[in-house]
């Protein structure tokens, strides 16, 4: 595998990001951020176009890719990506594998399976999914040979660092553990001697966590019943398991959680509609009244959730990441690699990705960590994992280029 020369500049598609569901919105930049990012993208396209052409003795003349009134059928046998990354089983370069099989598919959008659906959706915003994908495999690996694709996968992994709020508490938290074995009552009300006695503002932080963990296992335990349970929504599970805990991590910055569908302003227009999310992290800026600056989204889904809900939920996030990455680089002189951190909560599992430019026109997505929220005392010990994967996402957001994001 050889790689071109890596920039950090977006995809040379902007327009051509697939607009599929009206209930999902459409994906739009401002009209700054887009003029600016599609200069950019045509200089730096254009030149690495005009230099493989150079290298391999084709004189041939450009193709006119994505202009108005181009034939389906020659945009599709013609378009080359700009990524400069090629396989060994493949004369074509990662990203045009990807936006080529995704143009193909576009042509009958509505007729596809959702596993073809997120290969357009992906492959259009010019983004690879390296994670697997639940109960099943990844729609795009079929579109490579596996030697590739295990090659895919060993280049780009996990980027984000692991965290580990336990060091100086393990005791006091193993305590707690072994006491809800007995009687989950006597547990919480440890946590919240805990919480009081702390020095430390993250160990009140773990302890607080603890002590609502407990309160949905002892008051709102019904809604981990996969069968014979009552029926369940998706606010169940963010009001009684998820909403406190996340809150709670997020309670000692200036970070807000924005809860319930709504629009972050890096992916709409005034007169257009983004994609509706259901937990925004935002900053409120002084900049401009009512704005907010977006760093990372959150989709929820209840309690047997299909395969095809959340296989959509996850494109849909890392789409959703890639307009705020653009947004950062084309707002600020950021030079070192941003990944953006994005979360999916599926019933009580919880999923961290990551979104990354990897070169002109390619974006990477990777699964960074996975745990499941404790539905008994039994498995309560599967909260640190919990805890320790919403601070690498909290620290992760920290690390991201702002000068009005900052820890309290």
């Amino acid at each position: 595998m050889t790689t071109g020369h890596s920039s950090s500049s977006s995809s040379n598609n902007v327009d051509n990001t697939i607009q599929e569901d009206l209930n999902e919105g459409v994906q739009v930049f401002s009209n700054t951020v887009k003029s600016v990012y599609k200069r950019k993208l045509q200089e730096g396209c254009q030149e690495r176009r005009t230099r493989r052409r150079t290298d391999t003795g084709d004189e041939g003349e450009e193709g006119e890719e994505g202009e108005e009134g181009e034939e389906e059928e020659e945009e599709e046998e013609n378009f080359e990506e700009c990524d400069g990354i090629y396989l060994e089983e493949t004369d074509l370069s990662l990203g045009t594998v990807i936006k080529k099989a995704a143009i193909k598919k576009r042509k009958t959008f509505h007729q596809l399976s959702h596993q073809d659906k997120c290969i357009v959706k992906l492959g259009m915003n010019s983004i690879i999914d390296i994670s697997k994908s639940e109960r099943s495999k990844n729609p795009q690996q079929y579109l490579f040979h596996s030697q590739d694709w295990r090659n895919i996968q060993k280049r780009y992994k996990s980027v984000f660092e692991n965290v580990d709020m336990f060091a100086d508490m393990k005791n006091k938290i193993s305590k707690i553990e072994e006491t809800a074995l007995k009687d989950i009552g006597k547990a919480r009300f440890a946590a919240s001697k805990g919480e009081s006695k702390a020095k430390v503002d993250s160990d009140k932080d773990v302890f607080a966590i603890y002590y609502k963990a407990l309160e949905t296992l002892e008051f709102h335990a019904y809604i981990f019943q996969n069968t014979n349970g009552p029926d369940t929504t998706e606010a169940d599970g963010l009001i009684k398991e998820w909403g406190g805990v996340v809150e709670t991590v997020f309670r000692r910055s200036n970070l807000r959680c924005k809860w319930g569908e709504s629009v972050g302003d890096v992916t709409r227009e005034k007169t257009s509609f983004g994609f509706k999310v259901d937990l925004r992290l935002v900053t409120d800026t002084k900049a401009e009244k009512n704005r907010e600056d977006d760093h990372a989204n959150c989709e929820v889904a209840k309690e047997k959730t299909p395969i095809s809900k959340s296989d959509t939920d996850k494109v849909k996030l890392l789409v959703e990441s890639k307009l705020i990455l653009d947004y950062f680089l084309a707002t600020t002189n950021y030079e070192k690699s941003i990944a953006i951190p994005a979360l999916q909560l599926c019933g009580n599992k919880i999923y961290l990705y990551s979104l990354r430019l990897a070169a002109d026109g390619l974006y990477v997505g990777a699964e960074e960590a996975q745990a499941m929220f404790p539905r008994n005392a039994t498995e309560l010990y599967n909260l640190r994992n919990v805890i320790n994967i919403l601070y690498k996402f909290r620290v992760r957001l920290f690390s991201l280029p702002s000068t009005y994001f900052m820890p309290t």
